[in-house]
């Protein structure tokens, strides 16, 4: 899971394509999707920034954040991840304990999600076809949903002016008015779902190609899925 750039790069998907992972990303310009994520980084940032303005040194101040306890837990992530208590500048018991933090963080997590609701509620689904209202280009544009995508509350739409675009459910609103005309061109891009779909196919076809790991190879197994794609494709 992962916000979209760098990471929906093509250099990046080769790399995931090599590695044999799949990647997912937050729905672009909604960055509260990925929020844990954000968090950790802001945090790890205000920790550089405090040792630097302090001149204390950073690695210090990451042993101590890795060691302090999670809210709601009595497990820091160094012991959930290695079992045991580092070694930092407050004398601590340093015997490994296994433990199982699953329904304290069970817990937690429950908790937060209680907080949120709160103040928040549930949007209701959009089918593919529906007209929407949405913010692109600086104004309010109508679009259709065109699909949903393997994400939660995310959706591709096409804009009056023929983009297609992967927004979350937050970002579209319902409204009763007729379909856009779609200013169409011959050849139009994929979309998100397509884009995923043929990278799902470009994984098998290397994995069906993969006799071994030599670079020469490599090569010649991406020429290969190439030119499948292209034999594959056709225009709109």
């Amino acid at each position: 899971m992962s916000d979209n750039m760098p990471f929906n790069s093509r250099s990046f998907c080769d790399f995931a394509n090599d590695w044999n992972f799949d990647l997912v990303w937050s729905s672009p310009r909604y960055p509260q999707s990925n929020g844990m994520v954000e968090r950790s980084v802001q945090t790890v940032k205000m920790l550089l920034k405090k040792a630097k303005s302090d001149g204390k040194d950073p690695y210090v101040a990451l042993l101590q954040y890795r060691c302090a306890p999670l809210t709601g837990s009595t497990f820091s992530p160094a012991h959930l991840q290695m079992n045991r208590t580092l070694r930092t500048k407050l004398p601590a018991s340093l015997e490994p304990v296994v433990v199982d933090a699953r329904q304290q963080l069970v817990a937690r997590q429950q908790q937060q999600k209680e907080v949120y609701d709160g103040g928040a509620k549930p949007l209701p689904p959009l089918q593919r076809g529906e007209v929407v209202r949405m913010h692109h280009n600086g104004e309010s544009q109508r679009a259709i949903i065109r699909e949903h995508t393997n994400t939660p509350r995310s959706y591709i739409v096409e804009t009056e002016d023929g983009s297609t675009l992967h927004r979350n459910r937050r970002h579209l609103r319902s409204t009763a008015e007729d379909p856009p005309t779609m200013h169409r061109t011959r050849w139009m891009s994929p979309t998100h779902g397509q884009r995923l779909r043929s990278r799902q196919q470009c994984r098998s076809l290397l994995l069906r190609t993969r006799p071994c790991p030599h670079r020469v190879n490599l090569d010649h197994r991406r020429a290969f899925v190439a030119q499948h794609v292209l034999q594959s494709s056709s225009p709109i």
